[in-house]
């Protein structure tokens, strides 16, 4: 389909200059039509997560991902920017979300968030709604020093002395498979 555009200015390189920002910033319809430039950032987060879902049902990803991606979006991105254009979108204000997710969520919402965004905006770079993933240019999220550590040599078997005193710790038996194992929490059984 061809569309003629249109432009005019108060002198014939005005209108020129308007010309050739219509053409740019004009939607863009591509793959089917399912996202262009006027498209939101929310229906941008749906297709990308309709995307993440099609990964875990091949297996490409892990469930828990999808969900902590799911989440995300919904708890941060749909809110915070959801209501905006594709192309209103600017280094800034994906700049001012993380910071401001990692300001009351801490530093692995702020990450997790970061990563939800990239993901998003590279399917709009690969949709050719847009040039470049504006993600690369938001500032790197600090974290805190951790305080985690290796337990030292007596620690675990003062561990175990304790939980053993514990019936309902020696009913579960997870401390002697989890320290045997070297799985971390989250890793363990359910």
């Amino acid at each position: 389909m061809v569309r003629d555009v249109e432009r005019t200015g108060q002198s014939g390189a005005a209108a020129e200059l308007a010309l050739k920002a219509a053409l740019r910033d004009r939607s863009q319809a591509t793959r089917d039509g399912e996202l262009e430039s006027e498209s939101t950032v929310r229906q941008l987060g749906e297709l990308w997560l309709a995307e993440t879902d099609r990964a875990v049902r091949l297996g490409k990803r892990s469930p828990s991902t999808a969900q902590q991606y799911n989440y995300r979006f919904d708890r941060h991105v749909r809110d915070g920017l959801g209501a905006l254009r594709v192309r209103e979108l600017t280094v800034s204000r994906l700049d001012r979300l993380v910071v401001e997710v990692h300001d009351r969520f801490g530093t692995a919402a702020a990450k997790t968030t970061r990563t939800v965004l990239s993901g998003m905006i590279g399917l709009a770079v690969r949709y050719e709604v847009l040039e470049r993933n504006l993600v690369r240019d938001v500032g790197r999220i600090e974290s805190a020093t951790s305080s985690a550590r290796a337990l030292a040599i007596d620690e675990p078997r003062d561990l175990r002395r304790k939980l053993r005193a514990d019936k309902r710790c020696r009913d579960w038996d997870l401390v002697d498979f989890m320290l045997a194992s070297g799985l971390r929490i989250g890793e363990g059984p359910r």
